[in-house]
């Protein structure tokens, strides 16, 4: 028990999941396992929102300055926290029960991989993420048995981390010079009460590679149309590095805790979320979220949140509460201002204005039949 709280602690960001949610993955940069001089030349790291799932597509540009050589490329991934079904892992095993279709493709070829379970308190892994990883030593994975520890959690009230690492690896040929590895799997996104949804991906395991960072990074981020979410400045100096391929706006909530950087907020009508860096070597991971409305607001935290971007359909509130007539209007048509209508009533102009989020279409037509049925059931209930 003292072994996992431990871990919990070093493996920030991600612990926040445990306390008021279940952590199921995350998604991570390849790493090499045994030694090498091959460096990441450049990436374009894209990751897709679809429902409840992130869909990961990497594309790599990896420079080998010698002879042609084989090498060890691995991916690490945690054990979901807590885990309350056994059955979930060993319908997944050998893989981790909440990443799929993962696949490999080097310079045009498709590579086969296989999975170890290994020790996640092994230093390597959180240290940092630096150097090469303890589980492999004198041409072998050290590895642990998944099959012993779900023995012990079927006779157990405790239901914790397994402490196992999905070591993913494969074999990867280098030629001299320029090589290319396009790497893509989807994984579930991770559930924190009084979140939308939860994306953690691991970025400093880059530095493991000879030229410890990225020479280019690309970083696009596509989490749907109409929505609001928030990221750290873990891993970035300023808004000014990030772009809205589309239509949207950027803004930063200062930090409350003294020392610490602001948080980026985008608020994105449709298009995609850009962040370039050229000799990027992360300090840190990428940790976005996206706030959603709890059921005890009260009509004027609702009414906050509606102008930071919480804007949530599925949340209906009490009829008991007292909400005034311009309140009900002003909520009612949340939708059509999420879709950047200009509206005729002064008032309600004057308050999307005011929000966060809101960017004019002036082409924009409304119309309630074109809407999804979760938002036809929310203007309906506000003119009732």
């Amino acid at each position: 028990m003292k072994r996992l709280l431990l871990t919990l602690l070093l493996l920030l960001p991600f612990c926040m999941v445990a306390n008021d949610g279940v952590y199921y993955a995350n998604g991570n940069h390849l790493i090499p396992i045994t030694e090498t001089d091959i460096s990441v030349r450049k990436e374009v790291l894209t990751i897709t929102r679809v429902g409840d799932q992130f869909y990961v597509d990497v594309y790599y540009e990896f420079y080998n300055p010698g002879k042609a050589k084989d090498l060890l490329v691995g991916f690490e991934a945690a054990d979901p926290y807590p885990c309350y079904d056994p059955a979930v892992y060993e319908k997944a095993l050998p893989n981790h029960p909440y990443i799929y279709d993962f696949t490999v493709e080097m310079n045009s070829k498709h590579l086969a991989y296989e999975v170890a379970h290994v020790d996640y308190f092994k230093p390597s892994i959180w240290k940092e993420r630096t150097g090469l990883p303890e589980y492999y030593r004198n041409g072998n994975f050290q590895t642990i048995d998944v099959r012993e520890y779900l023995d012990t959690l079927r006779n157990s009230e405790y239901y914790g981390s397994a402490g196992i690492c999905y070591a993913y690896h494969f074999n990867a040929y280098f030629q001299p010079g320029l090589n290319i590895i396009h790497h893509t799997y989807r994984y579930q996104a991770s559930e924190v009460a009084g979140y939308s949804y939860y994306l953690p991906y691991v970025l400093t395991a880059a530095n493991r590679w000879a030229n410890h960072q990225i020479d280019d990074f690309t970083l696009i981020l596509d989490m749907g149309d109409r929505q609001s979410f928030y990221i750290p400045s873990y891993f970035f100096d300023s808004l000014s590095e990030w772009q809205i391929q589309g239509a949207g706006r950027m803004n930063e909530r200062p930090s409350e805790i003294n020392g610490m950087k602001p948080t980026a907020m985008f608020h994105v009508r449709h298009g995609k979320v850009l962040f370039h860096k050229t000799d990027f070597h992360p300090l840190g991971e990428l940790d976005l979220y996206r706030p959603a409305l709890h059921l005890q607001y009260s009509v004027d935290e609702i009414f906050n949140a509606c102008r930071e971007g919480y804007n949530d359909f599925w949340y209906l509130p009490s009829k008991k509460d007292p909400y005034t007539p311009d309140q009900r209007r002003i909520l009612r048509n949340l939708p059509f201002a999420q879709r950047g209508y200009c509206f005729k009533n002064t008032a309600l102009q004057v308050f999307y204005n005011s929000t966060d989020w809101y960017v004019p279409d002036s082409t924009y037509v409304p119309d309630p039949e074109t809407l999804p049925p979760d938002e036809r059931k929310w203007i309906q209930f506000w003119s009732e």
